[in-house]
């Protein structure tokens, strides 16, 4: 059931009146409830503020858990939450769409998305300070740089404005959206643009950090934003609303870095305290990200480096898991806010054989097997990698998240 249909249902109001206020016809009100026709977004708009609830609310399909047995005031009250209305713009990743199709265009994407940027070249047209961010995210690592032109009348510049660390980039060229990138650090700087792409106009300039392949069809997009099913052209750089951008990144199951977002302890209490009955609906999706980002931000700040607890190897933080010690789902409200209930367990491995209680931590802070005493059913392989993490100092046992190892222990060591 579209939130419109049910707003009309529970309150006085009729298709009839709304048509009445907003100047058109009550049949086509009907069919926007009806979803037979899409909302204009002029309408969408008033909508939203006669129903003083977010344009999303009105325009989507409603989870039964939302809107099972809510009376009008339990329901604004609900959608309030569920909706996690914050002042904040930048708790959900936006997506930018970078076309990038011609000639001179395929050549920069070679010289500096294909092969990363030294820091060396870089660092020439960074301040001192900008540099110590740079290093402090990416260790030594070469960098994937792009830039745009101011455009006419300012416009990709406006665009450019919008855009900020942790939104995904989608490039784009015959008909697909071919490469996905996170941003991590803007600059305005001709004379970096000049040293990397001989043009001085490219000077609007971001950096870049998970760049992937991808090949995502322009049929997709234009259906799940516009809800178009017609084969149109993407036509320049251009952020999308954290509506447009939310649908998508749903859609595509888009991965982000939400801890180069800046989402605050409140926002987090927020997420933590909703209750979620259906755990793969958009809200329980938007609400996820938010805690994730939340704890990766603790974890990491904005590092993209950074080493597993329990190996001690090196990974892009994009390969570990901000795992809680003792289990999420057994946390209490006070546990989840402390911010050294979660640890960083890389995805190769770590983060299994601890949350499956085939290792724990010992109350000297060495991990320790515990697969023959929970009588785990185990491999060679899986043998031999218990052997090298067995009897490894973890750098996060102390005396604060002492106790919830302990946690981990009993728990896993008597079942």
């Amino acid at each position: 059931m579209l939130g419109l249909e049910y707003l009309v249902k529970k309150t006085d109001l009729s298709y009839t009146s709304l048509a009445n206020r907003l100047g058109v016809s009550t049949q086509t009100v009907h069919k926007w409830a009806k979803k037979i026709k899409p909302i204009p977004d002029n309408h969408l708009k008033t909508l939203s503020e006669i129903f003083k609830l977010e344009k999303e609310y009105i325009s989507q399909e409603l989870s039964i858990s939302v809107i099972g047995g809510l009376e009008n005031q339990e329901l604004k009250n609900t959608i309030n939450q569920s909706f996690l209305s914050f002042e904040s713009p930048y708790q959900v990743a936006n997506i930018a769409f970078q076309p990038n199709s011609d000639k001179v265009g395929q050549q920069n994407f070679k010289k500096t998305m294909e092969q990363p940027v030294p820091q060396s070249i870089i660092q020439q047209y960074l301040s001192s300070e900008e540099m110590e961010q740079i290093k402090s995210m990416y260790n030594n690592k070469g960098i994937e740089v792009w830039g745009v032109k101011e455009g006419k009348n300012g416009v990709t510049k406006k665009q450019y404005n919008k855009l900020s660390p942790g939104d995904v980039v989608l490039f784009y060229k015959e008909w697909y959206l071919y490469c996905k990138a996170i941003v991590t650090f803007k600059i305005h700087s001709p004379e970096l643009a000049k040293a990397l792409w001989n043009d001085d106009n490219f000077e609007y300039i971001y950096f870049l950090t998970n760049v992937e392949s991808c090949q995502i069809p322009v049929e997709v997009v234009n259906h799940t934003i516009y809800r178009k099913n017609e084969r149109f052209a993407i036509m320049g750089f251009k952020v999308l609303t954290s509506e447009q951008s939310e649908l998508l990144l749903n859609k595509l199951e888009l991965e982000t870095e939400p801890q180069l977002k800046e989402i605050t302890k409140e926002d987090y209490q927020k997420a933590i305290t909703l209750k979620i009955d259906k755990p793969l609906d958009s809200v329980a999706k938007r609400v996820g990200r938010v805690e994730q980002g939340y704890l990766r931000k603790l974890l990491f700040g904005k590092r993209l480096y950074e080493k597993c607890a329990c190996c001690g190897n090196l990974y892009p933080v994009s390969h570990l898991f901000a795992a809680h010690i003792k289990k999420r789902s057994l946390c209490s409200v006070e546990e989840k806010l402390d911010s050294q209930v979660v640890i960083p367990m890389c995805k190769f491995g770590c983060d299994t054989l601890y949350e499956d209680g085939f290792i724990s931590v010992d109350s000297t802070g060495h991990f320790i097997r515990l697969d023959k005493v929970a009588k785990k059913n185990s491999t060679p392989r899986v043998d031999t990698i218990l052997e090298e993490l067995n009897g490894r100092k973890c750098s996060y046992w102390n005396l604060n998240t002492a106790k919830y190892f302990e946690w981990h222990y009993q728990y896993h060591s008597k079942l």
